[in-house]
């Protein structure tokens, strides 16, 4: 695929890649050629995919045959956006989403005991550096540390709480449910410091969202809800993607 015929395109509401085909002048299996892995009936608002542009034909010769094919125009409407933000955006959701993928992970492995519960751990907390490490470049050495030090106390208290809720513990299910919560609010306020962009009451909404959706999973898949642990991790990921927009959107208007 040629890169000077491609463009990123944003999904908006209503966006089918129907539609966006005829937009584009190009076809639906090219677009999905263009995104491996894409849902075609499950297109996420604020997702970004490539599109290949398409060709159009000229009118045909007199002699019958067909005059060479000229690209298409750059349709102009607002939502197209830049390769740089197209990449980020790929690495940010790819992040957050092997984040929860892996509490996930975490989570079944500790509520039903599984052996792999120490390797599942030091692999969830790989994810903070991996996330911190997208903003360095936008932000900063400094930021980077400070946001990979409260993801990291992000995931171990959770790990903890996780074990306090399986066993039961009251005492410690309440002391670190606290702490959970201030992590959040630390680490909404560093995000404040990073850009005008991050308001600190709307992230703090989406990490507290996160957290509550985060627990929703785990007393569904204790209690054996399995239909129901299935729908919370669903809403765990939607709201881990729209997290990650979010923060793409921060690092491209500075």
């Amino acid at each position: 695929m040629n890169d000077m015929y491609t463009v990123f395109h944003k999904i908006n509401f209503g966006d089918t890649l129907y539609n966006l085909s005829i937009m584009y002048n190009t076809t639906v299996e090219d677009i999905m050629n263009a995104n491996p892995g894409i849902m075609p009936h499950n297109l996420l608002v604020g997702q970004i995919i490539a599109i290949p542009q398409g060709y159009r034909e000229e009118m045909l010769r007199p002699s019958g045959g067909m005059a060479p094919m000229q690209p298409m125009p750059q349709p102009a409407v607002n939502n197209n956006i830049s390769k740089e933000e197209f990449e980020l955006s790929k690495k940010m959701r790819l992040a957050w989403s092997q984040h929860v993928y892996w509490t996930r992970l975490l989570i079944i492995s500790i509520v039903n005991e599984l052996k792999d519960t120490d390797a599942a751990t030091n692999r969830v907390l790989r994810t903070a550096k991996d996330i911190s490490d997208l903003f360095r470049p936008y932000f900063g050495d400094a930021a980077g540390d400070a946001l990979n030090k409260l993801l990291t106390e992000h995931l171990v208290i959770g790990a903890d709480l996780i074990k306090a809720t399986k066993n039961n513990d009251a005492e410690n299910i309440a002391r670190l449910n606290s702490e959970w919560y201030k992590n959040a609010d630390e680490m909404a306020e560093e995000f404040s410091k990073l850009s005008p962009y991050y308001d600190k009451e709307t992230v703090r909404k989406m990490l507290h969202r996160h957290l509550d959706l985060t627990k929703e999973e785990l007393a569904n898949r204790i209690a054996g809800r399995y239909a129901d642990d299935v729908n919370s991790f669903n809403k765990v990921e939607q709201e881990a993607m729209m997290m990650a927009d979010y923060f793409v959107d921060g690092m491209m208007s500075d």
